[in-house]
Parts: C-alpha cells; structure tokens; sequence
C-alpha cells in the first residue's frame, strides 16, 4: 500500500475539488518523480515534479479526480482502491473504496506530454506573467478568453454573445523584464482559451507564465515553490490536445 506526502496530497486534493466544482473534469497519472493532471475534454495537461524527498511512484497509477479518497491506496484486480481506517487509531474498521481506472495509460499521458514539449523547444512565442489579480477581473459566465500582446502590453476580452457585451482587461503599463535577459512581450494576435481551463490553473499558483504563438496550443509554467508546474493549453474548444483533426 502506498501513502503520499502532504504535498501531492495537496495536488491531488486540488484536482478533486476543480473537478467537484465542475470547474476542471480531469484524470490524474503518476509515475517515478511527476504527477499529471488531464482534463476529460483534452484541452488542459498539467505535469507535476515531486519534491526530492518525496516517495516516487515506482509503478504507474491512474484514477479519476473525483474518485480520490485517502493518502492511502494500492492496486488490486485493475482498480485502485483507496483505504481509511478508524480515526480514533483502534482500526476497528477499514474502509475500502475501489475505483476503475481511466482508459488511458499513465505512459500515454507522459508521451503526449513530451510531443508537446519538443514542439516548445526552440519556439520563440510572446511569454508573460499572468497573477491571479487578472484572474478575479475575468466573468467566469463567459465561455472563453481572447488573448492578446500589443504594444507590449497583455489584452484579455471576453464576449458576451447573447448580449453583445464586450469586456476588455488591458495591462496599465508595458511589461516590465525582471531580468536583463528576458526580452519584452512580443505582439500576437488575438489567442482564444477556455475561461475554466485558465481559471482551473490558479488553483495550483497564484502567477502563471504563459507562451502564447503559433504551435497550435498555448505553454505555461508556474515556478512556485509550493506547487510548481508546466503544461499546454489548447487555443479553442474545438481543438484537442493529442486528436489529429487533419
């Protein structure tokens, strides 16, 4: 039976509740030193690294958000089955919750993952700094975002298309480098996402860095020490992370 730290207890209890709320439908795989999360509608993955002093996942699991249950768990019959005891320490009884596992296997997930993270590796896409301060001005009613870069400032709209009404989250100034390095945020144009798949990915961090360009689906990362994470973003609802439209 395996038993998880607090920290990708934490992960993990954040994919249930983004599920519970209908917010991120999504299946969480795990295997060696990461943890990826895969919404049902694949437009959202999300891949974890486990701190250093974490026990690893020396086999692969997979199971539905929605389905976890307990920091303890093992495998039997082709189900994982998630395991309580009393808890007042007398284990007089155990609960035992067994779940089917997703049709996908955890090694599927780890190769889409990293077809998307070679068609990064030598893009050079507009990058910026996104907080949860954008966030909370976001009409979460609304389906989707537009994302925009000119004049080196970011541009959020969202359309109301029963009403007509459009709400515009425009950057005061320019974006500012932190570094020497880092270069000002490139023009693009007009990006469109799903506003729970970007909500869902402030549950994780409170600032996201995204790449927004013309590889057919949108980078992130987060460095947060709490959490930290990268993944890729369908641009549409319409376009599927690991589906060939032709």
């Amino acid at each position: 039976m395996s038993k998880i730290d607090d920290r990708i207890e934490t992960i993990f209890s954040h994919a249930a509740a983004l599920q519970q709320s209908g917010r991120l439908r999504n299946t969480i795989y795990c295997r060696g030193s990461f943890v990826y999360i895969f919404n049902q509608d694949h437009t959202v993955l999300i891949r974890f690294r486990i701190p250093a002093t974490a026990i690893k996942f020396e086999r692969p699991i997979s199971f539905f958000a929605n389905d976890y249950d307990s920091r303890h768990f093992t495998e039997k019959n082709g189900c994982i089955c998630f395991i309580q005891t009393s808890s007042d320490n007398t284990d007089e009884y155990v609960r035992e919750k067994s779940c089917r596992v997703p049709d996908f296997k955890t090694v599927d997930i780890r190769n889409l993952f990293r077809k998307y993270e070679s068609k990064f590796k030598t893009s050079k896409d507009a990058d910026v700094q996104i907080s949860e301060t954008f966030r909370d001005f976001l009409d979460e009613n609304l389906s989707h975002i537009e994302f925009s870069g000119k004049d080196g400032k970011l541009a959020g709209v969202q359309r109301n298309i029963y009403t007509g009404a459009v709400t515009k989250i425009i950057q005061n100034k320019k974006q500012q480098s932190l570094l020497a390095s880092e270069s000002p945020l490139q023009n693009f144009k007009p990006i469109g996402v799903r506003t729970n798949d970007f909500i869902a990915l402030f549950a994780f961090a409170r600032s996201v860095r995204f790449w927004f360009g013309r590889k057919g689906t949108v980078r992130f990362c987060s460095k947060d020490p709490r959490m930290p994470f990268v993944g890729f973003l369908s641009k549409c609802m319409y376009d599927e992370l690991g589906v060939d439209h032709g």
